[in-house]
């Protein structure tokens, strides 16, 4: 019965330490990036009900162009400096 206690204390210690974080990690995402961080479809389920989901953007869905010329140029600079 004790550890069962011991658990319950830890996790909810761990989930009171890991909200805030998250909550900084979420805002900083938000701030960082340009456009949205997620969308909302709307999808028709049992019954012809209608659903909205909630789905977080995927990093490489929305890269923007700089930073894949950034990539390129790195690889090109990096084959240059091997072929001299």
């Amino acid at each position: 019965m004790l550890k069962r206690r011991m658990d319950f204390a830890l996790a909810g210690l761990l989930l009171t330490v890991s909200f805030p974080l998250l909550g900084f990690c979420a805002l900083a995402a938000v701030l960082d990036s340009a456009g949205s961080t997620g969308s909302r479809p709307v999808r028709s389920v049992r019954g012809f009900k209608r659903c909205v989901l909630v789905k977080p953007r995927m990093a490489d869905e929305f890269q923007s162009d700089r930073a894949i010329e950034a990539y390129e140029e790195l690889i090109d600079a990096t084959l240059m400096e091997r072929q001299t």
